[in-house]
């Protein structure tokens, strides 16, 4: 997800620079606005912001170093803990809607969009984070990172142990949804009919960030992401965890490639079909098991009904 929008801002002519693990390394240089687009790895940002394993000062310390070489900044997330920082030079160029659409009328760059669950300009809008305003306020008074030594960031005195209401508070989807209308930088990168488009996927992002701010689920971001690829996957266990402790056996068990072994086999069939890629029985299963805890499951049938050709409003006011 985090290469994809990095390309879209690549190929939408404006310039790209990839910031990858712990500092800025130059990937890409294209024409147009100067954009520096940051990958946020595991190993770097993320892992600094306490998802991971390490303190939070050293993605303050990196963010604060990203924020005074570009004010205009924003911070986007990707596919499971992926997230980027992009910050544009001045001037600010409109982007023709044409130059959007040709990343989809492009059938091979639109397979691999699809494969990321970008199906239009409009996905866009769930990949926004926040604006440079609320990441100021979280940096405070943090020194910025000034060289390509992160590790003296993090010593042995310091607390590693993982914050992930932290990332909960960054996925705040209402506030995003407001930043996201405001910023003067998504005017320009994009067109105004995709803009539009992009602030209706907001609600559907709202209800899949519900899913982590659970405080038991949390627990098993780390275990989640470094055992299972499949972002689809990770978010249906997130969905069908919730706080049943026997949900965690059923998750281990289907992971192992074993058979639902008592009555919550609705969930685990659901896992495991998901994982095959079977998007329309796992629908299914889910529909069943909504009957009786449609707040649990309904979030994540908004997550892939889009890959089904269900129009969010109409599957939300269905389970309602």
């Amino acid at each position: 997800m985090v290469g994809a929008i990095c390309l879209l801002f690549f190929l939408s002519s404006i310039a790209a620079l990839l910031f990858e693990t712990l500092w800025f390394v130059q990937a890409s240089l294209a024409f147009g606005n100067s954009v520096w687009a940051s990958a946020l790895v595991l190993a770097g940002f993320v892992d600094g912001l306490g998802v991971g394993n390490a303190a939070a000062l050293k993605a303050r310390a990196i963010s604060a170093g990203f924020l005074d070489a570009f004010p205009e900044a924003s911070l986007w997330t990707g596919a499971g803990l992926d997230w980027m920082l992009v910050g544009i030079k001045p001037p600010l160029r409109t982007t023709p809607t044409k130059a959007i659409d040709r990343l989809w009328a492009d059938p091979v760059m639109k397979a691999k969009l699809d494969a990321l669950l970008l199906y239009g300009p409009a996905q866009l809008g769930a990949a926004f984070i926040t604006d440079g305003t609320r990441l100021r306020d979280w940096i405070g008074a943090a020194p910025p990172f000034t060289d390509d030594r992160s590790k003296r960031l993090a010593s042995r005195d310091t607390d590693i142990r993982p914050d992930f209401s932290l990332s909960v508070v960054f996925r705040n989807s209402p506030a995003s949804a407001e930043d996201f209308n405001h910023r003067e930088m998504i005017r320009h990168c994009l067109p105004e009919p995709s803009r539009q488009a992009a602030l209706k996927q907001f609600p559907r992002q709202t209800a899949i960030d519900a899913i982590p701010a659970n405080t038991y689920t949390l627990n098993l971001v780390p275990y989640l992401h470094r055992h299972l690829d499949d972002p689809d996957a990770v978010n249906a266990i997130f969905c069908m965890l919730k706080s049943a402790t026997h949900d965690i056996w059923a998750i281990v068990a289907a992971n192992q490639g074993k058979s639902p072994f008592d009555e919550w086999g609705f969930n685990t069939m659901a896992l495991l079909v998901l994982t095959n890629g079977d998007f329309s029985q796992a629908d299914r299963w889910l529909a069943n098991t909504q009957l009786s805890a449609p707040s649990v499951y309904l979030p994540f049938r908004i997550y892939f009904h889009p890959r089904l050709g269900i129009d969010f409003p109409r599957a939300a006011g269905a389970a309602s």
